[in-house]
């Protein structure tokens, strides 16, 4: 699991296809460059952390990413999307495989 002083690029983590998200809270987004969500608004960024590719989305201008897609060198991904509830909110993964 990634600690809080494992942080690259303002709040996002260092991380791989493997990582789990389980106790990363949100993650604030500092300098999205592209709009993925069809509104013309920038709200994605995407971060290379050594041989991983990661990109943030902030879909719900927030000001914190609530999509995150990771995909290592060898084409293993994971999808995440962070889940608001009563007790703050979680990251849950919502796609795995390989490209």
């Amino acid at each position: 699991m990634p600690a809080s002083d494992d942080f690259l690029s303002g709040d996002i983590p260092k991380l791989d296809a493997h990582s789990s998200l389980s106790g990363i809270g949100p993650i604030e987004m500092h300098h999205p460059t592209v709009s993925l969500g069809g509104d013309g608004k920038l709200d994605s960024e995407t971060i290379q952390q050594g041989d991983e590719l990661i990109v943030a989305s902030d879909l719900d201008h927030n000001g914190e990413a609530d999509h995150l897609k990771v995909i290592d060198a060898d084409g293993e991904f994971s999808a995440w999307e962070y889940q608001h509830d009563d007790a703050g909110g979680h990251w849950v993964q919502t796609d795995h495989g390989h490209l």
